[in-house]
């Protein structure tokens, strides 16, 4: 499963990235704000349902139509099934589906059928191990689908990485902002700002208006509250 990887180690040797998450900033961004112009973009979760935003890489695991009925993703889940909306898009871009994790399937995640319905490559989490440098090597962290992502761009050796909607926000979303769903989520981000120092320290992690990551990185501003260049 991990194995098919490979084909990515070192495809993106310098570039640009940019990685969306599902955080209610993602509402304020604009890609046109940034001082350069991103050359692989990366998405997770309900980020699929912005077609405005195109995607090389996006990941999953959770099929909401299988989550509980008080997630506040079900109501454009009901008007469009992830699924149905991953497989109308997957010709533009590949997909990554988590269908394993800690060694079984988990009963919230796409099923192995749905993730080759999508075209997916599948991949395993593991809520105990830790970053990997290998990705072929065997699971990947968990905790939060951004964080297979990000891995997965550290691997491909981008030399910037752009952070966008990650709020940090207890699963607030760009969808129902006004909403948080989960007091109680671990964001392990300072976990993995000393893994990426520590064996990528050449790559630069940058938070696009940040909120809940304020000072974890490279911190720059694009809405009216004040701007921070990066050169």
């Amino acid at each position: 499963m991990s194995a098919e990887f490979l084909p990515f180690k070192s495809k993106h040797i310098g570039e640009c990235a940019i990685l969306y998450a599902t955080g209610p900033s993602l509402n304020d961004f604009d890609v046109s704000l940034l001082p350069e112009t991103p050359d692989v973009a990366v998405g997770v979760n309900s980020v699929i349902y912005r077609d405005d935003i195109k995607l090389d890489y996006y990941f999953c695991a959770h099929d909401v139509s299988k989550e509980k009925k008080s997630h506040p993703h079900r109501k454009i889940n009901n008007e469009t099934p992830q699924l149905e909306k991953i497989k109308s898009r997957c010709g533009d871009m590949q997909v990554f589906c988590a269908v394993i994790f800690d060694g079984r399937p988990f009963k919230d995640f796409f099923t192995e059928e749905e993730a080759n319905d999508m075209g997916a490559i599948t991949y395993a989490l593991g809520s105990a191990c830790a970053f990997q440098e290998d990705l072929a090597a065997g699971p990947m962290y968990g905790h939060s689908i951004v964080f297979p992502a990000l891995q997965f761009l550290l691997y491909t050796g981008v030399g910037r990485i752009y952070l966008v909607g990650c709020d940090c926000g207890g699963g607030a979303s760009y969808l129902t902002p006004g909403v948080k769903w989960s007091d109680n989520v671990k964001w392990n981000w300072h976990e993995f700002l000393e893994f990426k120092n520590d064996v990528y320290s050449e790559v630069e992690v940058i938070s696009v208006n940040p909120q809940g990551l304020v000072g974890v990185f490279r911190d720059y501003i694009t809405t009216e509250q004040g701007r921070d260049n990066v050169g």
